[in-house]
């Protein structure tokens, strides 16, 4: 199922015409409709969009197989990534305009994997500071909150 596919199912699940999902997530009607349509491919940006207001995540945008690679290593997600780019560029029944049209998908959804990557690294990372602040006192934390603000001033670790 495309991503299209996907917005399609989730609007009609949640009684949204286009427009009403359209104003919802700040995007013209007309926009809603291609994507629907398989003319065009939502940004991630604009698939965050959605998946902030109505509160669901980026897997499901991910093919079954992607959501599966995302539990598996990174060699075996790549691996599978060449295979579907494979799969498409040698299917000789496809047109090109439709391998185009797949592979734009593909390419999609690689974004989408990265950025669940990207977040989950974050994430892991936040918990560990989390969790080491937890275990502090008040007076410890308080260090703690010192020693990140000095750190914060230091042009060597400021993003």
């Amino acid at each position: 199922m495309t991503i299209g596919e996907k917005i399609y199912k989730f609007r009609t699940s949640k009684n949204l015409t286009q427009k009403q999902f359209a104003e919802k997530i700040g995007v013209a009607q007309s926009a809603v409709n291609f994507w629907e349509n398989g003319k065009r491919q939502p940004r991630l940006e604009q698939l965050k969009k959605i998946t902030d207001t109505f509160n669901i995540s980026m897997y499901f945008f991910l093919d079954d197989d992607l959501k599966e690679a995302t539990e598996m290593s990174v060699n075996s997600e790549l691996d599978l990534i060449n295979l579907k780019m494979l799969s498409i560029k040698n299917n000789k029944s496809l047109k090109d305009d439709e391998k185009a049209k797949q592979l734009k998908e593909l390419i999609t959804q690689l974004k989408l994997l990265q950025n669940h990557h990207s977040t989950n690294v974050n994430t892991s990372k936040k918990a560990l500071l989390n969790n080491y602040y937890d275990e502090l006192n008040e007076k410890g934390q308080n260090k703690a909150i010192e020693q990140i603000e000095l750190l914060t001033k230091i042009p060597e670790y400021k993003k």
